[in-house]
């Protein structure tokens, strides 16, 4: 279906309609309108071709905005080097230790909203710009420290077990 800034949205029915990049699905008019521009010139039009199909399309400006923020949590598989098992499995259980990790702070009564507030604002940013999805790095640090919240109450639940079971022990072999 062509709209009113040009945009022929045909692709996007396909379910990978978020993984051509920004030239791919421009007509020749528009790729007319871009040549020879300035970057910020470009950027301009680009806004216009942006705005125009979000008017047009909010209930599928909206799926995208979930697309990119399940990419930008999870794993982003239209980018090559993230389809590597190695990748995805180490991923998926950082994202699955930081649900656990919030849980645990939450619980612990940690001071999570400032954390939570830079989390969601680059979540938030990243979700509702129509770019492509963006690398977890910023949000990374947050994840390691909820993950080592994870691994340093496990060893030190362990480490008191093992102390328990030595006193149960020195005063068993007492009596």
């Amino acid at each position: 279906k062509m709209h009113a800034a040009g945009v022929d949205d045909t692709a996007m029915l396909d379910p990978k309609f978020d993984a051509p990049r920004q030239y791919a699905m421009l007509t020749p008019q528009q790729v007319v309108r871009l040549t020879g521009k300035t970057e910020i010139e470009r950027e301009k039009v680009f806004q216009e071709f942006a705005s125009t199909w979000i008017k047009e399309n909010r209930g599928r400006w909206i799926e995208l905005c979930f697309i990119r923020l399940y990419k930008t949590i999870w794993i982003d598989l239209d980018n090559p080097k993230a389809n590597n098992l190695i990748y995805v499995v180490t991923r998926s259980i950082l994202v699955l230790a930081t649900a656990i990790g919030l849980v645990m702070a939450w619980r612990a009564k940690w001071r999570l909203v400032f954390p939570v507030l830079l989390v969601g604002s680059c979540w938030l940013t990243y979700t509702l710009t129509i770019t492509a999805a963006r690398f977890g790095i910023p949000i990374e640090p947050m994840q390691l420290t909820l993950l080592a919240l994870i691994v340093v109450t496990v060893l030190s639940r362990r480490t008191v077990n093992e102390k328990d079971m030595s006193l149960q022990a020195a005063s068993a072999s007492a009596n």
